[in-house]
């Protein structure tokens, strides 16, 4: 089990702390998530990337870290673990 989301009966359920579901109801058109380490950014980007390609339909979207390190370590196999392993989008 994941601390931010549970699948139950096939939906996925959410459990955000505040500054991810501040996040996740802005209707602005760019929205940013700043956070010092460990304050779930990281993990929160799949699912909100997720439901904005879901909102917005096909298009170019992009993974952004200050650090190729930290896409490579982090960041990648976190929206891999999210689009591959766990909803089975592709590759």
């Amino acid at each position: 089990m994941n601390d931010m989301f549970r699948i139950e009966n096939k939906t996925m359920r959410y459990y955000f702390h505040k500054g991810q579901k501040r996040a996740w109801l802005s209707k602005k058109r760019f929205v940013t998530v700043l956070a010092g380490t460990q304050g779930g950014k990281t993990v929160f980007g799949p699912h909100w990337l997720l439901r904005e390609i879901q909102w917005r339909g096909p298009g170019d979207y992009m993974i952004v870290t200050p650090t190729y390190p930290l896409l490579e370590l982090k960041a990648l196999p976190t929206f891999r673990n999210l689009f591959e392993t766990i909803l089975d989008l592709g590759e």
